[in-house]
């Protein structure tokens, strides 16, 4: 099982690399890769900024089909992790541990803004996702619309729903793995 999260914006210290890691990039391009896991007086600052401390995005324990899947301070939890399985071709369905249900554009909706839920698993190309290397870290980009699984606005509250987005180069499309 793999955790999606965010690493902290301002880090005083170099990041550990674990390749199997799945974090959000913490801010300055460079390759990365564990959730912070130390306060302050190393680099974990108690206080949200454009990055958050260790976010992991979750269905917040629904199983329901529609499910908005949004950010959450990263717990251990089984609806903040997911599995990657192959679709073929590159792409991947990224499958929810709690509910057994895949990582889904809303409506196959190529619109930008549509929101990410949780949907029973098919073969639809909402459901697939590429991971596209940026730098030591890598873009969610549905094969459906060609756009990327995106925090809006690089928020760190809790709750915000992720959207897909044109892909760029924001911090709030990086991503990198983690084993859990």
């Amino acid at each position: 099982m793999l955790a999606l999260t965010v690493l902290c914006e301002d880090r005083a210290v170099p990041p550990k690399r674990n390749p199997d890691v799945l974090t959000k990039e913490p801010g300055n391009g460079a390759a990365a890769a564990q959730p912070c896991r130390g306060g302050a007086g190393q680099g974990c600052g108690t206080t949200r900024t454009t990055r958050a401390q260790k976010i992991s995005f979750n269905s917040d324990g629904y199983t329901d089909n529609g499910a908005r899947v949004g950010q959450y301070t990263y717990n251990g939890n089984a609806w903040q992790q997911w599995q990657f399985q192959d679709a073929g071709s590159g792409y991947w369905r990224i499958v929810s541990q709690h509910s057994g249900k895949c990582l889904d554009v809303v409506s196959a909706s190529t619109a930008d803004g549509a929101e990410l839920i949780q949907y029973t698993c098919g073969s639809g190309t909402n459901q697939q996702f590429q991971m596209v290397a940026n730098g030591g870290y890598f873009q969610l980009r549905a094969r459906h619309s060609g756009k990327c699984v995106d925090v809006p606005a690089a928020s760190t509250a809790d709750g915000v729903i992720l959207k897909q987005y044109p892909c760029n180069t924001g911090t709030n499309q990086q991503w990198s793995r983690t084993a859990i």
